[in-house]
C-alpha cells in the first residue's frame, strides 16, 4: 500500500533535481571573471553576481507558484528571479508574448542588469520564444526550455476541438502545420 505522501515526494524530488541541473546549467554558463558563489565575502563579487536576472515562465494552466522552487533555488545561487505568471488559458499566445516582450525591455532598459537568462516550461516556452521575436533583448544569455512543444503538440490537436471554448491557446498550440507554434521562426544565436 502507497503512502497518500508519495505523489508530493515525488513532485518535490522531480524539482529539486530540476532546479539542480537549471543551477549547473547556468553556473557553467556564467561569466569566467565572476565567482560561482554570492557568499564569497568579496562585496564587488557579489554585486557581479547579482547583475543577472533569471526571468521564469510557467506552462499551459499552471501558476507562478509552479516556478517557485527553481525561483528559490536560483535566489539561493545568487541570481535575481523574475517569475513572470499569465493566464495561460483565456488569452492567445501572442497576447502573452507581447506582455512578456515589456518584461524584456523594462529588464534591458535596467543599468543593474548585466544578462537576462530565461527558463521556460512547455507553453511558456512557446511564448518566450514569441517574446523574443517581439524584443529581443540585447543582454540576452541562456534560454532553458523545459519540455517545449516546439513542433506542437498532438495532445492539444486532439483536445481543441474540445476545449477551444474556454482555451483558445489549445488550438495554437497543436501540431498541425498552420498553427502558431508552427509558424514561429527558429530562434538564432548570436
Amino acid at each position: 500500500m502507497l503512502s497518500e505522501d508519495r505523489p508530493l515526494r515525488v513532485i518535490r524530488t522531480y524539482f529539486r533535481k530540476l532546479t539542480r541541473n537549471c543551477i549547473l546549467y547556468m553556473d557553467a554558463t556564467s561569466k569566467p571573471d565572476q565567482t560561482q558563489t554570492p557568499d564569497s565575502g568579496c562585496r564587488r563579487d557579489r554585486e557581479l553576481f547579482n547583475r543577472e536576472l533569471v526571468v521564469l515562465v510557467h506552462g499551459l494552466s499552471a501558476r507562478r507558484i509552479v516556478m517557485w522552487p527553481v525561483a528559490r533555488r536560483l535566489r539561493r545561487a545568487g541570481y535575481r528571479v523574475c517569475n513572470w505568471g499569465y493566464r495561460s488559458t483565456t488569452r492567445s499566445i501572442d497576447w502573452h508574448a507581447t506582455k512578456l516582450a515589456q518584461v524584456f525591455r523594462d529588464a534591458d532598459r535596467s543599468e543593474h542588469l548585466d544578462r537576462i537568462h530565461i527558463v521556460a516550461h512547455s507553453m511558456g516556452c512557446i511564448v518566450s520564444r514569441a517574446a523574443i521575436e517581439k524584443c529581443r533583448p540585447s543582454r540576452l544569455g541562456r534560454m532553458v526550455m523545459l519540455a517545449p512543444p516546439n513542433h506542437g503538440s498532438h495532445a492539444a490537436r486532439v483536445l481543441a476541438p474540445v476545449v477551444n471554448w474556454f482555451c483558445p491557446t489549445m488550438k495554437e498550440l497543436s501540431d498541425v502545420p498552420h498553427s502558431y507554434v508552427n509558424s514561429l521562426p527558429v530562434l538564432e544565436r548570436t
